[in-house]
């Protein structure tokens, strides 16, 4: 949807040798972006895990 209204994307994950968990390429990944979309699952199911996986992640990429 959005390359068909003419962005340029760039998917990233740790797949691709990012790893917004543990801080890898993720700054490198989003140099430049003007928006980014987080799109992200935690893998875990208990609570405390989940809330610490997101705070982290979404506090490194705000950090990116």
């Amino acid at each position: 949807m959005l390359r068909d209204a003419g962005h340029q994307v760039l998917a990233v994950s740790r797949s691709s040798g990012v790893d917004a968990l543990e801080n890898v390429r993720l700054d490198e990944a989003l140099h430049g972006a003007d928006a980014v979309v987080d799109a992200m699952n935690a893998v875990v199911y208990d609570e405390a895990e989940v809330v610490r996986f997101f705070e982290t992640t979404t506090g490194n990429i705000m950090a990116a």
